[in-house]
């Protein structure tokens, strides 16, 4: 029996480290002449450990990564195309790269650092973190990696797309959802004082469960209470039926005109 709950526990450890985001530290790009080798071997170290300590994720140094980016100028420019991308995850069997970048001038160091999607391609926003060196001492440093981590991580989600297999739909469709916007828009008094009309165009995302978030105006219609009703009746909407990508609910970036006419 004793054999059989080791073996259980052994089987769900194994599960839980599968879960986990797979995470390639590339060498750290030095962005001045004042950072040595040192310093970039120490803080691609630092950061290993640092993403490592990060629930849900697990980091590595992968050597024969560093060659493959070189030759692609990876580092450099951040951008590949979507098959090479594709190619270094297979190649590697990792879910993000993390690209480090190193600034130091004196006693002050920046450190940014971004986390790219092997299958989406996707940038993520860079996380960074400034900082004075103690005396010469690099202890100061390695505080602010896992601080970068820490930051890089916090609002890592899953990729947001523009255009997938299936894109979301209102419950109900386009009728419905033009419907829905006709018998919840409530013309704001001051514009139809002015006899003010525009159209309002808003984007925001299907999330998948259906819900909407990051509500926002992508083209105002110039005047505020009209922008400011029109994300109202986007926040009021119901659950959509969420996007689908290669047989999986995905996020997705969508965008909806609302129209106001007196």
């Amino acid at each position: 029996m004793k054999r059989v709950v080791i073996l259980v526990l052994s089987a769900l450890s194994l599960m839980a480290m599968a879960e986990d985001k797979q995470v390639a530290i590339l060498e750290p790009i030095a962005m001045t002449k004042e950072v040595s080798t040192m310093h970039r071997s120490m803080v691609r170290g630092e950061m290993v450990k640092a993403i490592s300590n990060q629930s849900g994720y697990a980091a590595f140094t992968r050597t024969d990564i560093d060659q493959i980016m070189s030759e692609q100028n990876f580092q450099q420019s951040g951008m590949v195309d979507d098959a090479t991308r594709k190619r270094l995850g297979a190649m590697q069997g990792v879910d993000y790269v993390c690209i480090t970048k190193i600034t130091r001038e004196g006693n002050s160091f920046y450190l940014e650092a971004n986390l790219v999607n092997i299958e989406s391609g996707q940038i993520s926003n860079p996380a960074t973190q400034y900082g004075e060196l103690d005396g010469g001492s690099l202890s100061n440093m390695l505080v602010a990696c896992e601080k970068l981590a820490a930051e890089l991580v916090k609002e890592q989600v899953e990729p947001v797309y523009t255009v997938v297999e299936k894109m979301p739909e209102f419950p109900g469709g386009v009728v419905d959802m033009f419907k829905f916007i006709r018998e919840t828009l409530q013309y704001p008094v001051d514009a139809q004082e002015l006899g003010i009309q525009g159209k309002v165009i808003c984007q925001f995302v299907v999330n998948i469960d259906g819900s909407l978030s990051d509500i926002e105006v992508s083209r105002s219609s110039g005047f505020p209470s009209l922008d400011v009703e029109a994300v109202r009746i986007i926040k009021a909407m119901p659950k959509w039926q969420p996007g689908e990508n290669r047989g999986e609910y995905v996020r997705v970036r969508f965008t909806a005109p609302i129209t106001f006419r007196l």
